[in-house]
């Protein structure tokens, strides 16, 4: 999420000003702590935008857009001033619909952004909301992450609301009520990785094999997946080799679109760390081959390298952020959603 930070006399010393409305895109509490990172100052006036419009109240999208259309200066308080980007989604709450970023121009270079002026507007285009698609999930686990046992703090500041391991298990439980219309047929599976990597496996209660892909109920069961993760002591003090990882998180990917036709997103859990191995976004980039399977970044904690986090993410056709607690996952399940329905990524 973008926004101005503003300045000015009756400002208290320390404090900075940003559009209120970001603290209801991003699901703030008050007194929540929000990290703030400068990219950029040079951002261009949007022309052109594309939203997609959905409704919260189970109207068919089609109607909502066509209704809206005719109304388009309704939209003008929610958007006018905003700095957007690609697959941003805006709640209109007052409304009971939400629109998402299709497609905006000119942006940036750095980051691929601009400023929605309402009357510097040329062309406002509003689609209906493609119905969702049902995808395969792949979780890639940093050790470093879960062997963390309290919520992270820097300069005096929680980064994290949960422990690492809470983080982690929490968001795949969210994964799964995410997708619960497609939790029969999707599938799902987890991987560790150190210098090395491992599977979560449990079993198939047909061939009583033990299996590394699984249906996506399966995610549900955050008992069994801690308990497993706490088990995986043999990563404890080895170097980090997100090549490693990537590599075997793709192959298990293909495998899972390979068996049942369905897109595969890789979630990768990770806090930027790279001590050792091959270079990560070239592993990435090997998916250039490959339409059905995407990388996407979830940055858990303090990063030496969020940057790297983003080229990953850049390489793999997907996207990233920064996760703080469980239901950050939900912004992650929007991206993938929409990757499934070509909205973006490739």
């Amino acid at each position: 999420m973008y926004s101005d930070v503003r300045s000015a006399a009756s400002v208290p010393e320390g404090a900075v000003v940003v559009d209120g409305r970001l603290l209801e895109h991003l699901g703030c509490a008050e007194d929540e702590t929000v990290a703030l990172e400068p990219v950029g100052s040079e951002i261009p006036l949007c022309k052109r935008v594309v939203l997609a419009v959905a409704s919260d109240r189970g109207l068919e999208g089609a109607r909502v857009a066509d209704a809206l259309s005719k109304r388009i200066e309704d939209l003008e308080e929610y958007l006018d001033s905003l700095i957007i980007a690609q697959n941003q989604k805006v709640p209109v709450a007052d409304l009971g619909l939400s629109l998402r970023v299709l497609d905006a121009s000119p942006v940036a270079e750095t980051p691929h952004v601009c400023r929605l002026v309402w009357h510097s507007l040329e062309h406002v285009e509003l689609r209906p909301q493609p119905a969702s698609s049902c995808f395969n999930v792949i979780c890639l686990v940093e050790y470093e992450i879960v062997r963390s046992e309290s919520p992270e703090v820097v300069n005096g500041a929680p980064v994290m609301q949960e422990s690492g391991m809470q983080l982690v298990t929490g968001s795949i439980g969210r994964i799964a009520q995410g997708v619960q219309k497609c939790r029969m047929q999707s599938l799902f599976g987890v991987l560790l990785y150190s210098s090395e990597v491992s599977a979560f496996k449990t079993f198939d209660p047909s061939s009583g094999e033990e299996v590394d892909l699984r249906s996506m109920d399966t995610a549900s069961d955050v008992p069994a997946l801690t308990a497993w993760l706490n088990q995986q002591k043999a990563h404890r003090g080895k170097p980090i080799r997100p090549a490693v990882g990537i590599d075997q998180a793709i192959s298990l990917a293909r495998r899972a679109s390979h068996q049942n036709g369905l897109p595969t997103a890789i979630v990768m859990f990770t806090r930027g760390t790279y001590s050792a191995g091959g270079n990560p976004v070239t592993a990435a980039r090997s998916l250039h081959s490959d339409d059905r399977v995407a990388i996407f970044c979830a940055l858990a904690g303090a990063s030496a390298d969020s940057q790297l986090v983003s080229a990953i993410a850049e390489a793999g056709r997907g996207g990233h952020l920064e996760l703080s607690r469980p239901d950050d996952m939900g912004h992650i399940l929007d991206m993938i959603g929409a990757w499934t329905r070509g909205e973006y990524g490739g």
